[in-house]
């Protein structure tokens, strides 16, 4: 599936799709590509072994993850790895490899790696990312990331939300208010831009 019209030396964040159950199988599989840059988000859950609990880090978006390069390297990393393949979507009625802005991916990694809060995950379908102020956080623990802050039903306060669409929402803890700055929605959308 080559990309047509592409810059083939750009760099850029692909969305990547597993297709084993083996969590162990993609950890060793992504510690291999030392030559690309790797993100598979995390959270915990409670699994059963041998009949007593015990809390695990487990992917936040199953049998998906991201992978950092130009076109050309990522595809030949894929290529030798039969159990991962490009996440593809129609585009003008042609399947295209989905990708992610540097700036959406940055602050959705700084909110999704905080997985030991008490962060809240939406599917894109289960949020309305139109309404809300677009912020910047200065300062905390969120530094730099940008995003909308909404009211969640049955969660007192404003939230951040840092979204990657048609993928995954995270809406973070309360955040200070003398860490939000309003930004403009052209400001947030030139910090989501991808590299060109």
């Amino acid at each position: 599936m080559a990309e047509s019209g592409q810059n083939s030396c750009c760099e850029h964040w692909y969305v990547m799709n597993t297709y084993t159950k083996d969590d162990s199988r993609i950890d060793a599989v992504l510690r291999s590509c030392s030559n690309l840059r790797h993100y598979m988000p995390m959270r915990y859950a409670v699994r059963n072994f041998y009949g007593r609990p015990k809390r695990v880090l487990v992917p936040l978006i199953p049998h998906t993850f991201f992978l950092r390069g130009t076109y050309e390297a990522v595809e030949a990393f894929q290529k030798d790895i039969s159990i991962i393949g490009f996440a593809t979507m129609l585009v003008d009625g042609r399947r295209t490899s989905m990708k992610v802005p540097d700036g959406q991916m940055e602050s959705f990694i700084k909110v999704a790696d905080r997985y030991e809060d008490d962060l809240t995950y939406y599917q894109p379908s289960e949020i309305q990312l139109k309404k809300g102020d677009y912020v910047r956080i200065v300062g905390g623990d969120y530094n730099g990331a940008t995003g909308m802050m909404l009211r969640l039903k049955g969660k007192r306060g404003k939230r951040l939300v840092a979204c990657i669409p048609q993928i995954m929402a995270i809406a973070t803890t309360l955040i200070e208010p003398e860490y939000i700055q309003k930004i403009t929605k052209e400001e947030y959308l030139e910090s989501m831009k991808e590299c060109q």
